[in-house]
């Protein structure tokens, strides 16, 4: 069993590297990550070269194309999400979902400060019911 120690530096000397297979011999080779841009890799078992590219899945699924209307960019962004592996709609999704959690907190916090803020029709509610009730007075609550 490795020890705590080991795990660190495996885990250091692994960090920004991302395991891929050479399509020849499927040897298993360490590279760099570098979003956005295109690697060309040589695997060191067979005369093989071959490029590779890492880019988000956000990235893939939200990029806006220049010159494309809104319709024609929605159909994109469809066809975008159906063409990534599992684990990349699986992030889409849980971004959307933390996205859409936080715009709920924020939108919950905003209203909750606006029902105490004077002048507002649940402000105006309590300070009516907090005035003392004259029973002869058409205007009780």
């Amino acid at each position: 069993m490795a020890t705590l120690t080991q795990k660190f530096k495996n885990f250091q000397k692994n960090i920004g590297k991302q395991i891929v297979h050479c399509p020849s011999c499927q040897r298993s080779l360490r590279v760099p990550v570098k979003p956005r841009k295109t690697l060309e890799i040589s695997c060191p078992d067979c005369p093989t070269r071959f490029q590779i590219r890492f880019d988000s899945p956000l990235a893939q699924v939200f990029g806006r194309q220049k010159g494309v209307g809104i319709k024609k960019h929605l159909q994109a962004m469809g066809q975008n999400f159906q063409s990534l592996p599992t684990t990349g709609k699986v992030r889409v999704l849980m971004f959307l979902l933390v996205l859409a959690m936080s715009v709920d907190l924020l939108l919950g916090l905003l209203n909750t400060e606006s029902d105490n803020m004077p002048g507002t029709e649940k402000q105006t509610e309590r300070e009516l019911k907090a005035l003392p009730s004259n029973s002869n007075s058409p205007y009780n609550i």
